[in-house]
């Protein structure tokens, strides 16, 4: 036979023979003992632990001849003919299927269809699978029923690197066995037995480098044996595996570690030399540094450090040694000051000076003092977050203030709000009252039922019967009435008013809101408009000054005259034009005694000293009125003088009497 490489020469033909997964293996030799085997097992682990080599081992212990009735006897024989064919692969009842290369569900299909038949030689026919999870989900499907319920002489043993991509109706029916990375003391002392064996000569530091590199599977450590041995065949040294892997010794590590610790600076200055000549890659070493300074700081914190370090029995002694050599606070001085090294080396170029400054650094800083620096630094952090927290405090307290203030004023704006609401109110209605008292002045009734008033008039004594006569004067300028060609041409004119009104700054709305108007009144030069009861808004927004400056400019640029505009609601005003029915007059309901003071054109023997006297009785009133209304609003409003109003009423009188006398 020819040459076989060392990982199948050596691949384990028994159980005694698995490196590093016991308890695997003394569950499977307990189902073998008791005769309780399943149907179906399902291998997982990392590459190189043994997975596929135990599926072998299995399958030969359930067929060997030699076991016979013996249950005790769990160790397949290696000898009959069924363990030698097992080991051979020739036997035709032990099927290995790759499903890296069958993974369709034609191949699926057709391993199902061989599943019925029953074994040629062996007592059980065993299908391994490997590489299971490769396998299509319509490949799993198919073979679903046939795994959860093979026939009695068929076992499934199923091996993956990734068993997260088996579906989990498969998982479930299967037995599952996590293969763990195999540790670097049972790796080394494999390689040992190995290297005596094929006369490969390596000393233990080797083996080490070798085990540490292995990632934890056998399978590598034995391909870089193999690899090294064809490389020298003199005594293989350690150098010779860090050359190979580009790996880092641990004997230099320790050396630095040493160094740093006597901070001696031409030593460290040397050791960067002789790392640069061995062109060592930096970014390996210094993770690989920063990884034995993790170590010992376990070790040095750590009680039963070992039993979670992977670490070779012979270096144990010089990790002990050298974690109790070095202090705490340089320990962890040095793991950041490293750990930030290799965070730059990763992504900056000139490694070799980021390195070299490292280093230096490491050597020429007390780490004591830098510990008393980190502790004020931290001292200093801690006050600032008390003042924060006091700030905070007094934040609070001041929006607690704050919410107050805000209720309160919130209750002073509602307050305002009513009062500026009612004091609106009043405006209209004083601007109404107003009105009502121009109109009163325009037509005032003198009556008096029961006395007759004596007077003289040019020496002559004249005694008249007032009791059911009565005077009304009009008004001094002329009302225009809604007859008036001025509605007229206000209502002909209401699109263009409106169309003058939008062409205004900001014309647009306002245009809007004075289109809601829908009744009108003139009195001599002054407009009212009427809007609905329910137009708050709109008569707030009309009545203001600019709006009403750009509204009466809009009418004189119609009419040709000068108006002054206000808005009212409709229940506020009366004998108004409706501008919706222009036909339509809404008057208030006259009495009989209007119409008869409506009637009377002419007084008949009045006494003029005695009207002269009334009317500035009545008149006194009227303007004691005027001017409360003037105070409540607190406008300084021209008010009609009581001589001009009596020279008015005089004057007209004088007329009516001249008249009478014609």
């Amino acid at each position: 036979m020819g040459y076989v490489s060392i990982y199948r020469k050596w691949r384990p033909q028994n159980f005694s023979e698995v490196v590093g997964q016991e308890d695997i293996v003394k569950t499977l030799k307990n189902a073998l003992k008791t005769g309780r085997l399943s149907h179906a097992y399902l291998f997982c682990g990392p590459r190189g632990t043994g997975k596929t080599s135990t599926a072998r081992i299995f399958a030969k212990a359930i067929n060997c001849q030699n076991r016979g009735t013996d249950k005790s006897n769990v160790e397949p024989c290696n000898n009959c003919e069924s363990c030698i064919s097992i080991t051979n692969g020739s036997n035709v009842d032990i099927i290995e299927f790759d499903a890296a290369s069958h993974r369709g569900v034609d191949d699926a299909e057709d391993l199902v269809k061989r599943v019925s038949y029953l074994p040629n030689i062996l007592k059980k026919k065993i299908y391994i699978i490997d590489e299971v999870h490769m396998l299509t989900t319509h490949s799993f499907n198919a073979l679903l029923k046939t795994i959860e319920e093979p026939p009695e002489h068929v076992i499934f043993i199923l091996a993956t690197t990734e068993p997260d991509k088996v579906i989990p109706t498969i998982l479930s029916r299967c037995q599952r066995f996590n293969f763990k990375p195999i540790k670097s003391d049972s790796i080394t002392g494999k390689l040992k037995t190995i290297a005596s064996a094929e006369n490969i000569d390596i000393n233990d530091a080797a083996l080490s480098l070798i085990a540490k590199y292995s990632g934890g599977s056998q399978r590598d450590a034995n391909v870089i044996l193999e690899k090294l041995a064809s490389i020298d065949e003199k005594k293989i040294k350690v150098e010779d595996v860090a050359a190979l892997l580009g790996a880092v010794d641990f004997e230099i590590l320790f050396e630095l570690t040493n160094i740093l610790i006597e901070k001696n600076v031409s030593d460290v200055l040397f050791f960067e030399h002789r790392l640069k000549e061995s062109y060592q890659n930096l970014r390996i070493f210094v993770e690989e540094f920063v990884n034995h300074l993790q170590q010992l700081f376990i070790i040095k914190n750590y009680e039963s450090s070992f039993e979670i370090l992977n670490l070779n029995a012979e270096y144990k002694e010089k990790y002990l040694d050298q974690a109790n050599l070095i202090t705490g606070s340089f320990l962890q001085y040095c793991i950041k000051l490293f750990s930030s090294l290799y965070k730059e080396i990763r992504i900056n170029e000139g490694s070799e000076i980021l390195f070299r400054t490292t280093l230096i650094s490491a050597v020429t800083t007390d780490a004591s003092n830098t510990e008393n620096t980190e502790k004020i630094k931290i001292n200093d952090l801690q006050n600032k977050i008390a003042g924060f927290d006091k700030e905070i405090e007094n934040v609070k307290l001041a929006l607690q203030g704050m919410q107050t203030n805000i209720g309160d004023i919130s209750d002073i704006i509602n307050n305002k709000t009513g009062i500026l609401e009612n004091t609106q109110t009043k405006k209209s209605q004083i601007l109404l009252e107003k009105e009502k008292v121009i109109d009163k002045k325009e037509n005032i009734e003198f009556n008096d039922s029961s006395e007759k008033h004596k007077s003289t008039i040019n020496g002559i004594d004249i005694e008249t019967d007032m009791s059911k006569d009565k005077v009304r004067k009009s008004a001094a300028k002329t009302e225009i009435s809604p007859d008036n060609n001025f509605v007229d041409e206000i209502k002909s004119g209401w699109d263009r008013i409106c169309s003058a009104i939008k062409s205004k700054e900001k014309g647009i709305p306002l245009c809007a809101m004075f289109i809601e108007a829908r009744k009108i009144k003139i009195n001599k030069t002054r407009i009212f408009f009427y809007l609905p009861d329910n137009s708050q808004f709109h008569k707030d927004n009309l009545n203001k000054t600019e709006n009403i400056k750009k509204i009466e400019a809009s009418i004189k640029e119609v009419t040709g005259k000068d108006f002054t505009a206000s808005f009212f609601f409709e229940n506020e005003g009366e004998d108004f034009v409706n501008l919706r029915n222009p036909g339509e007059h809404v008057k208030k309901p006259v009495t009989e005694a209007a119409r008869e003071n409506e009637s009377s054109s002419e007084i008949p023997g009045q006494n003029t000293d005695l009207i002269k006297k009334q009317l500035s009785n009545q008149f006194s009133k009227v303007r004691e009125k005027t001017e409360k209304i003037n105070d409540f609003n607190g406008e300084e409003e021209a008010v009609v003088s009581k001589s001009d109003e009596y020279d008015y009423f005089a004057k007209k009188f004088e007329i009516k009497e001249k008249k009478s006398g014609n």
